[in-house]
């Protein structure tokens, strides 16, 4: 009898709300920092497709031909 009073219902229910709450802003935390991560993900992303882009683009320029290294035989 003395379990049943100490360990009534109510209490065990109010703990488990308590719980869920807490688990709740748990998972909402997890999302808010993945969200974080992909958006700075993405950044890095496009900051890498500028970078390879302007490399690109100096190729194009240094494409120029060369003048030949060596000695001419005439």
């Amino acid at each position: 009898m003395r379990q049943v009073v100490i360990n009534s219902p109510a209490i065990t229910m109010e703990k488990l709300v308590q719980d869920i709450k807490e688990l709740r802003e748990y998972v909402e935390e997890i999302i808010t920092d993945q969200n974080e991560i992909n958006e700075d993900t993405r950044m890095q992303l496009e900051l890498i497709n500028e970078a390879l882009a302007e490399l690109q683009a100096q190729k194009k320029i240094s494409e120029k031909p060369r003048k030949p290294i060596g000695f001419r035989i005439k």
